[in-house]
């Protein structure tokens, strides 16, 4: 993630000290799958340590006493997390679950408030609901079968698109930012990206990420869900 965030991160507060960072940090799990989580490079302090989007993730996963995506045994995991930096307190959030269990398929929406605090690294859900939700125009086959079209399996994250982010202008913006978790038996990836609306014209990695939100508002109405959720909250 480009070090401006970082800065935005830690603006009105003394930066952290490394040691005193990491060790907020969820740790990486031992587990048989293969795990594909991008790390920070030399460039930044946290050279080494995974995106600190994935830390927020795996903090959200377990306040909602969510399975963890890096141990699942289903068959298929998608989760589409949506964070909107909107002040500190309250920041509007939100998350779609699709699963696979054999030939069963369950798909849940949560919206969440998130209180942000940057001097502990932590995001902590004040208020939160649980929305069961089932296609509204097709079956699951389609639906997967459109995400995996979509390549929802195997885009990058979006630092490691060469000139997504140029100047280190990434995530100096309002923009939502969509965390992305993928898991099989075998596998788990995590990839995240910011700034989709305007990027997407010019890369295909976003047009990929526009088109599969499309997708999923179009068949879960997503979109309009949270609106109701946010103004009565």
């Amino acid at each position: 993630m480009p070090t401006c965030f970082f800065t935005l991160l830690f603006t009105g507060c003394m930066p952290l000290k490394l040691n005193k960072m990491v060790s907020y940090y969820t740790p990486i799990p031992e587990t048989v799958k293969e795990l594909d989580i991008p790390k920070y490079d030399v460039k930044n302090q946290l050279n080494g340590y995974p995106f600190v989007y994935w830390h927020f993730t795996k903090q959200k996963e377990r306040q909602l006493n969510l399975e963890r995506a890096e141990f699942s045994n289903y068959s298929l995991l998608f989760r589409l997390w949506i964070t909107h930096p909107v002040g500190r307190k309250g920041q509007p959030h939100g998350m779609l679950e699709i699963k696979q269990d054999f030939s069963e398929w369950t798909c849940n929406l949560y919206f969440m408030n998130v209180d942000f605090d940057a001097s502990h690294l932590s995001e902590t859900i004040t208020t939160h609901i649980k929305i069961e939700l089932r296609p509204k125009k097709n079956d699951w086959n389609f639906i997967v079968d459109s995400l995996y079209q979509l390549n929802f399996d195997i885009l990058p994250t979006d630092e490691a698109i060469p000139n997504y982010y140029r100047n280190n202008s990434g995530y100096g913006n309002n923009s939502p930012t969509y965390s992305f978790e993928y898991a099989t038996k075998n596998l788990y990836r995590f990839y995240q990206y910011n700034n989709v609306e305007q990027k997407s014209d010019k890369f295909w990695q976003a047009e990929c990420v526009q088109k599969i939100l499309e997708l999923l508002d179009d068949e879960f109405n997503w979109h309009n869900l949270g609106y109701d959720y946010f103004r009565e909250n």
